[in-house]
């Protein structure tokens, strides 16, 4: 399950960047705003994939 959910996650960064990438190059006014918008989704969901890919059974722990 975790590895299914790694890959949702991959996906969901990739498809975040494209669609970042796709709304600065539109000639609309409103593309630059919707391009920040965008990426500042993506940490989050680095986060989330941090904690999903992490092998440690309790993250408050000194060592896994």
């Amino acid at each position: 399950m975790r590895e299914a959910f790694t890959i949702i996650f991959i996906g969901l960064i990739a498809a975040l960047s494209f669609c970042a990438i796709i709304a600065r190059r539109s000639g609309k006014t409103m593309g630059p705003a919707v391009s920040f918008f965008l990426i500042s989704l993506i940490p989050p969901v680095i986060g989330n994939l941090i904690i999903i890919i992490c092998n440690c059974s309790a993250p408050c722990d000194s060592g896994c």
